[in-house]
């Protein structure tokens, strides 16, 4: 496999991936501008590595490095990689997006993500580790299960390269999803019948109309959210990873109150959308006795329809899953997420 470099393709083979190793990745490059037919289809697939750079003649000065061996692909940049990437960050996401090309079949695996850096803003995990790099990227992995974690902490890049690339990606696939945080449960919710197509409006409609959710004394700093989407098992799309930004959004909404601002509007334009009163909506906005997520302009007028604005950026911990159910429904908990400072151990991933 080769990862692009400037226009150029570098590769290495070593033996099995060691992200902890303080060894400096040996890189191999000809001058030609590609792999030597058959340089790595010789390795076992277990022994595969490849290391993309961007824009530099020496390692040690390049904006980010891309690693992949087996089962894990690692990458570390000097910036959050943005939905719309451009230069530098656009060759990120195009060397993080042919490593996980390489990663195999999930089969029954867990996909675990994280993303770290020790920049304290707030953050969509869920953006940072699928959405800003590609849904397509991950599609042949066929995911029924994902667990994505924002970790303070990032793991130093390898020997000889920039201790400035701070922003680190990690996709693996577990044999077991990580254990879920034990902090105090801020709520939960029964599952709840879904109408299809799946869109946050109709899943902040449901479980605000129909959902059974029990609540406890309030969030903190940042949160474990765990979601399971209940669906038939002759129903293959959409597939699960396509699904997440919806149902976390309509879920972490039910659990706002919207400040007002704008209702009139917002509330007639989703009425319309879900064929529903207006009047029923606006009730539901501003009335939540579920609201332990607190108010917020938690919606606004955007073209012809309405922009979403839940605190989808206190997500410390997020888990989403498909099960097979008779009929569509979703189920949901909400907890403190207690980091202490730090994300998952090698352990935690389910990393032998």
């Amino acid at each position: 496999m080769g990862l692009g470099l400037g226009g150029r393709r570098i590769a290495t083979v070593r033996s099995p991936f060691d992200p902890t190793s303080d060894t400096a990745p040996t890189v191999g490059m000809t001058r030609s501008g590609t792999v030597p037919a058959g340089a790595l289809g010789k390795a076992p697939a277990g022994q595969r590595r490849a290391i993309a750079a961007g824009h530099a003649s020496r390692v040690a000065s390049v904006p980010f490095i891309a690693l992949s061996a087996c089962d894990r692909v690692e990458g570390w940049a000097a910036a959050p990689l943005p939905f719309e990437p451009r230069g530098s960050m656009l060759e990120y996401r195009q060397a993080l997006r042919g490593a996980i090309a390489e990663l195999p079949i999930a089969a029954g695996r867990t996909l675990v993500g994280c993303y770290a850096s020790v920049d304290a803003r707030r953050c969509d995990v869920e953006n940072l580790l699928l959405y800003n790099v590609g849904l397509s990227a991950f599609a042949h992995l066929h995911v029924q299960d994902v667990v994505l974690v924002r970790s303070m902490t990032p793991p130093p890049p390898p020997s000889g390269v920039s201790r400035t690339l701070g922003h680190h990606h990690r996709y693996q696939l577990a044999d077991a999803p990580p254990p879920a945080p034990s902090g105090p449960v801020v709520a939960r919710l029964a599952p709840t019948p879904l109408r299809m197509p799946l869109r946050v409006e109709s899943v902040w409609y449901d479980i605000r109309s129909r959902g059974h959710l029990d609540v406890g004394d309030g969030a903190g700093e940042l949160l474990a959210v765990e979601v399971t989407v209940h669906r038939p098992p002759s129903a293959l799309h959409p597939g699960l990873l396509g699904m997440v930004k919806v149902a976390v959004d309509g879920f972490i909404s039910a659990l706002h109150t919207h400040d007002g601002t704008g209702l009139e509007v917002v509330a007639e334009r989703l009425g319309a959308r879900l064929g529903v009163p207006r009047e029923g909506v606006a009730d539901l906005l501003l009335a939540n006795p579920a609201g332990v997520l607190g108010l917020r302009r938690l919606l606004w007028p955007f073209r012809d329809f309405v922009q979403w604005n839940p605190a989808d950026d206190i997500i410390g911990w997020l888990r989403v899953r498909a099960e097979a159910a008779s009929a569509w429904q979703l189920s949901a908990k909400v907890s403190v997420f207690d980091r202490d400072g730090r994300g998952p151990t090698p352990g935690d991933t389910g990393q032998a």
